[in-house]
């Protein structure tokens, strides 16, 4: 497999996307960290994040820690800014809940991208993230509007 910083995204039919975008909406979670922004899809049937995974030849599933005894197991995909910054284009168009969410985080994926000679100063970059992150962060504390 490719190093992350190679990653291409595989041709794959707009049904793949579309159904992805269903599983982000309904069971997924994006944020920015410390580390930066990360793409989560939790479910308790693991055989669906698999398929994710052999799809997207990408992403990372982690068995979650279950407090209640009762519970059924749950197990998550993540990715993180390498791979959204290549998927979220594609999942974006079918985004019904977290579309806003969506494009703010490509936005800031794109202050991430490498300073040129055309750049605006770093501080002002820094800036505009930080903004950003407060708007993300805005978005993931309080959830989402119903039939948004």
């Amino acid at each position: 497999m490719t190093s992350w910083r190679e990653y291409q995204v595989p041709e794959l039919p707009e049904t793949f996307w579309a159904y992805l975008a269903g599983l982000i909406d309904g069971e997924g979670s994006l944020n920015v960290y410390r580390n930066g922004p990360r793409l989560g899809i939790a479910n308790t049937h693991k055989g669906v994040l698999i398929w994710v995974t052999d799809q997207l030849q990408a992403g990372r599933i982690y068995t979650k820690k279950m407090y209640n005894p009762n519970a059924k197991q749950g197990y998550e995909w993540q990715c993180t800014a390498y791979v959204i910054r290549r998927i979220l284009p594609q999942v974006a168009p079918y985004l019904h809940i977290k579309k806003d969410l969506s494009l703010l985080i490509l936005k800031y994926l794109e202050l991430n991208e490498p300073l040129t000679v055309n750049s605006p100063p770093r501080e002002i970059t820094l800036l505009k993230r930080k903004e950003l992150k407060a708007q993300i962060r805005g978005i993931t504390s309080r959830g989402h509007e119903k039939g948004k």
